[in-house]
């Protein structure tokens, strides 16, 4: 498992970046300011040689990446070069967690070798830092691979819809 919330990948395909561009407007909605609700399966900003865009999702996730992606076209036919990250205000809010959950338990270290107390303060600081840290990688990266997925299945749609044609 990976510890940061980001990643670059790419992915070929055999379409040309119009219609790649196509492809994916018919599945982006617009992104609204507090939630990714919408009948779209992503939402957010589709530009002619890019996109910035999150799952479309009916819950709540703090964690939902937001992926990053610069169409180029080649001989073949388009390389989608892609770059998965956590959004930046919850990123700083993790942080932050993390950071007061090593204070609380270097605190409460110190002050159990001084005085040799119970150790329940600093599993409260260590169990903190566990959920300022595993909890949001293990969803961000349960997110990011439903994105990659559909991702992929968005643009096998397209090869098969251009094949029949």
């Amino acid at each position: 498992m990976k510890l940061l919330p980001f990643e670059r990948f790419q992915i070929e395909t055999g379409l040309t970046v119009e219609e790649v561009h196509a492809l994916l407007s018919e599945h982006v909605g617009r992104a609204e300011l507090l939630f990714q609700f919408g009948d779209k399966r992503f939402c957010g900003v589709l530009y002619p040689q890019s996109f910035k865009i999150s799952r479309s999702i009916k819950y709540r996730n703090s964690f939902l990446p937001v992926l990053t992606g610069e169409f180029e076209a080649t001989d073949k036919g388009t390389i989608i070069e892609i770059t998965s990250r956590m959004n930046f205000l919850v990123m700083a809010f993790l942080i932050l967690i993390v950071l007061v959950a090593f204070f609380i338990a270097f605190v409460v270290g110190i002050a159990l070798l001084l005085n040799e107390n119970e150790p329940t303060a600093l599993l409260m600081g260590l169990a903190f830092l566990l959920i300022g840290v595993v909890w949001p990688i293990l969803s961000y990266w349960s997110e990011e691979e439903k994105a990659k997925a559909a991702l992929h299945e968005i643009l096998d749609e397209g090869k098969s819809g251009v094949a029949g044609s």
